[in-house]
């Protein structure tokens, strides 16, 4: 989550914060709520004066997407922003969805946590092709 509210924040110039978050499909897909903070659209490339912002974690497809609340961008047949790339090993299964038969061995833990430290670089962030998202 922090990951992808990073990127979104690079990408639009504005702080991303989710104020109400939820996951569906076993944690599968996760959908963040973002705060008035950051009501940037990609179908109108800026800011929505009072419509909210969304962003949906597709953790299968290491991806995520933004949308909105607004009703004329729905009307355009606006249905999501271009996927934007998530490092494959921050899509691991949430705790709570994880039994223990399926979680990592304490080795695996500690190597995912150095991938991660590397992916939330300022580096790692400005590389990811958040200019292209349309």
């Amino acid at each position: 989550v922090d990951f992808v509210l990073q990127a979104w924040s690079i990408k639009t110039g504005l702080s991303a914060r989710a104020y109400k978050w939820s996951e569906e499909g076993q944690g599968v897909q996760l959908t963040l709520a973002l705060g008035p903070e950051n009501r940037w659209c990609a179908h109108v490339q800026r800011a929505h004066r009072s419509n909210g912002t969304y962003l949906r974690v597709d953790r299968r497809r290491a991806s995520f997407t933004q949308f909105c609340y607004d009703p004329d961008c729905r009307a355009a047949g606006f249905r999501g922003s271009d996927e934007l790339p998530i490092p494959p090993s921050l899509c691991m299964p949430s705790a709570s969805a994880c039994t223990p038969a399926c979680a990592p061995a304490a080795s695996e833990v500690s190597r995912t946590s150095s991938a991660i430290e590397g992916w939330l670089s300022e580096q790692a962030l400005a590389a990811l092709p958040l200019d292209e998202i349309g």
